[in-house]
């Protein structure tokens, strides 16, 4: 993982080196990342590979969690 940003109340923004982070690791955030907070997943999508990013090689993924 590069970053995480944001928080349960609006959304998490990951940042991520698929070649270089376990794919277990990518797959458990979004539940792990809402638990830490109290919550559920209400939803999660990540970008295609290279998908209009600045960074190459770099993933995001956006987390929403449900309301508290």
């Amino acid at each position: 993982m590069i970053a995480i940003t944001g928080d349960a109340d609006s959304r998490f923004t990951v940042l991520f080196r698929p070649a270089q982070t376990d794919a277990g690791k990518i797959s458990a955030a979004p539940a792990q990342l809402c638990r830490g907070a109290g919550r559920d997943v209400a939803g999660s999508r990540t970008n295609a590979p290279g998908a209009g990013s600045a960074m190459p090689g770099v993933q995001m993924m956006i987390v929403t969690c449900t309301a508290a």
